[in-house]
């Protein structure tokens, strides 16, 4: 108890379980000790009696035994004689029995004369002794075999076993069997083996004590110093935590390289910035995409001795432009061993600089492409208005009508075009109503076929009818269809073309939009940041990263989701989901439908004002042609005058001409008493300030290059709608 209460004191490193243990290990050395010695105490007293009591027994039995006592077996006076002479072996001290054995392992004589002639050829220790060595056998436990009195079965007995020789014969004689009693010399270990017993104890206790109170000295002095270490050590990790934190709180890539450009150290954006690979296993220049230094890097200037360095580095595998400062880090001899280095994402702030605003220029491209779309359109309202003139002329040649009409086909099909690049071109108020997506798909492609086909693009369209309508934006869903195109398009061409596929069909939100393509695919890394602003996948100065951007806002306004993933084998795909058009809600108010095609009407005075002659002469003709009376001018002002003095029935104007134009010839007329019919020629109907007026006044209107039949069926649907009754809400003519 008291050594587990010593153990029980005082912290320390170790444990005290462990403490004792040792120290227990310890102190059971000298009672090891002290079993050995007593072993080998209690060992060589009994090999000292064996030995002293085997030369005793020799030299008496050479003295007293003949040869002729060990032949045969002895009777009767024989015996009595050797009896008289063996009470020397009796005599000795401690010598309890005494039997000789002759040559024939028999009895040859005993102090109990039953046992002569008993042979003990069995007795393996007897065998032993007559191959010449003398024999001992310690009995505690072979006291019952040897017939000894009961008086001696609980005393040390030493059974010993002398060969017997005689000067001048050969060999062993006989054996002397005696038993010698070596209680005292029991008595004698036993003292000496409980001194060391006793010895040992103290030993150990006095050991386990010692090395107890130095063990636990040696701990608390160690635990002492763990601790302070302990102390020593949290100070410098909750330093270098600190350090970290404030390190990795720098938005900018931040990072330490050696003088071979090594990264030693980065922040939580350098590593973000090089992305699955280890921010210390490379060089700062592979983070950028480059398998050698940057042109422009600072480092050099350092190494020249400057004090640091700003330089603007470009990084085309990132798309991305860094102002990169660096700074020398010196060794304690002031020599430079490596710089830190800020990297500062610039490519918003130089794009903001270097591309005009993305809205002025589209406004710009607008303006461009009306003035084209009405220069390019007039030409072609004459060229396709006198084929068909030609077309409907009888007598006509065959082989010229086809050619006429080959004219006419290809004419209208260039007007097409440019229709295709002023919708697109064109800006638009956001005009919500109900649409049938496959619509927008297929006017989207019309304005992607040439350069699809340019760039061996295959086009599979999967246009299920009867999907439900939804309530949107033509033009900018027809944006978003557009953009899609034409990142599929530019993202197959470097491979020689592809597939591209597109397809509608019922959503979970009403009606889904996919655009698939067999390009290279988006990396995984830059699915989630496809749809910010400003990100891009292009070289500097090939994309502004806006275009997917717009997408997303676009889709967003019209409360649907697009996402983008890669398809399985290769490619990519955009998914576009858009709610269906709810019941409830109200259309943008639209010109009126024109009702179908009357019965042809004769006889109408009509004036048609157009500045390019070629126009209005064919309208001219085709009047007359007709059945009308028909006459022109080039100008609105002369218009005007001719409709005061001789009156009309009917005036076709363009809309846009120099000085007077159709809008405010439109009003003139209108202030006149008996203000003629009138319809209107456009070049360019779908400008903003076109639509707002048609729609305004509700008048009816051809846009220009228009068929033959276009412009009869509009004359003869106007007279039908003035002869008929008057309704509730008759479709105004005129201002």
């Amino acid at each position: 108890m008291g050594i587990l209460f010593i153990a029980d004191q005082g912290p320390g490193i170790f444990p005290r379980r462990f403490m004792l243990l040792v120290c227990l290990g310890c102190a059971l050395t000298p009672i090891i000790l002290g079993v050995i010695f007593s072993s080998l105490l209690q060992r060589s007293l009994l090999s000292n009696a064996k030995a002293q009591s085997a030369a005793i027994i020799t030299e008496i039995a050479q003295h007293v035994l003949t040869p002729t006592d060990l032949r045969g077996e002895k009777r009767g006076p024989e015996v009595q004689a050797l009896r008289t002479r063996m009470t020397t072996l009796l005599n000795l001290p401690a010598v309890v029995r005494t039997r000789i054995y002759g040559p024939a392992i028999r009895v040859v004589w005993s102090d109990l004369p039953e046992e002569i002639g008993r042979s003990a050829a069995d007795d393996a220790d007897l065998r032993e002794a007559l191959d010449g060595q003398p024999v001992a056998s310690f009995l505690p436990d072979r006291k019952g075999e040897r017939g000894l009195p009961e008086q001696w079965r609980d005393r040390w007995l030493m059974a010993l076993y002398v060969p017997i020789r005689f000067p001048g014969q050969p060999g062993v004689a006989g054996v002397v069997e005696a038993y010698q009693d070596l209680e005292s010399l029991r008595l004698r270990v036993v003292t000496d083996r409980q001194i060391i017993w006793v010895a040992s104890l103290w030993g150990a206790v006095l050991l386990f004590v010692g090395l107890y109170a130095l063990t636990r000295h040696a701990s608390e002095t160690i635990a002492q110093q763990h601790r302070d270490l302990q102390r020593s050590m949290q100070q410098v990790v909750n330093a270098n935590r600190e350090w970290e934190r404030t390190f990795n709180t720098i938005a900018d890539p931040l990072f330490i390289h050696d003088r071979g450009f090594k990264v030693l150290r980065a922040n939580a954006a350098m590593e973000a910035m090089q992305g699955a690979r280890a921010p210390n296993s490379g060089h700062c220049y592979e983070a950028l995409g480059r398998s050698e230094a940057c042109p422009g890097c600072p480092f050099p200037a350092i190494l020249e001795g400057a004090p640091e360095r700003t330089s603007v580095i470009e990084a085309p595998a990132l798309s991305r432009v860094f102002r990169v400062r660096s700074a020398p880090i010196r060794d304690d001899a002031g020599e430079i061993v490596g710089a830190i280095e800020m990297a500062s994402d610039i490519t918003e702030e130089r794009t903001l600089h270097q591309q005009p605003n993305q809205a002025d220029k589209l406004a710009a491209v607008g303006q461009l492409v009306a003035g084209v779309a009405h220069e390019l359109n007039n030409p072609l309202a004459a060229v396709v208005g006198n084929a068909e003139l030609l077309l409907a002329a009888p007598g006509a040649d065959p082989q010229v009508g086809r050619r006429v009409q080959v004219i006419r086909d290809e004419s209208i099909r260039a007007s097409r075009t440019v229709q295709k690049l002023l919708t697109f071109a064109r800006q638009h108020r956001t005009e919500r109503r109900r649409l049938n997506v496959n619509e927008v798909v297929e006017r989207s492609l019309d304005l992607m076929e040439y350069q699809l086909r340019a760039q061996d693009v295959r086009v599979v369209r999967t246009l299920p009818a009867n999907l439900p309508l939804v309530w949107g934006d033509f033009f900018q869903l027809q944006q978003v269809l557009f953009n899609l195109l034409s990142n599929a398009q530019q993202a197959m061409a470097p491979h020689g073309g592809g597939t591209l596929s597109v397809r509608t069909a019922a959503g979970p939100l009403g009606v889904r939009i996919v655009v698939e393509d067999t390009g290279p695919g988006v990396a995984p890394g830059y699915l989630n940041k496809i749809f910010d602003p400003f990100f891009t996948t292009k070289g500097v100065g090939q994309g502004t990263g806006l275009g997917l951007s717009i997408c997303y806002g676009i889709v967003r306004e019209h409360d649907g989701q697009i996402r983008a993933d890669n398809v399985p084998g290769g490619g990519a795909r955009f998914a576009v989901d858009l709610p269906a058009a709810p019941a409830t809600l109200a259309e943008a108010p639209a010109a009126p439908a024109l009702p179908a095609a009357p019965t042809a009407v004769r006889g109408l005075r009509t004036l048609v004002v157009d500045d390019e002659p070629n126009v209005m002469r064919f309208v001219v003709e085709a009047l007359r042609r007709s059945g009308h009376q028909a006459e022109g001018t080039t100008r609105g002002d002369e218009a005007l005058e001719y409709v005061r003095r001789h009156g009309a029935d009917l005036v076709i104007a363009d809309f846009r001409m120099p000085g007077m134009g159709g809008e405010e010839l439109h009003a003139r007329l209108g202030d006149l008493p008996s203000p003629p019919d009138m319809i209107l020629m456009t070049g360019d109907a779908l400008s903003h300030e076109t639509r707002a007026f048609l729609e305004r006044t509700r008048t009816r209107h051809l846009v220009k290059p228009f068929r033959l039949q276009e412009l009869v069926s509009a004359v003869n649907e106007l007279v039908t709608a003035r002869r008929a009754p008057v309704a509730a809400d008759p479709p105004a003519a005129s201002a």
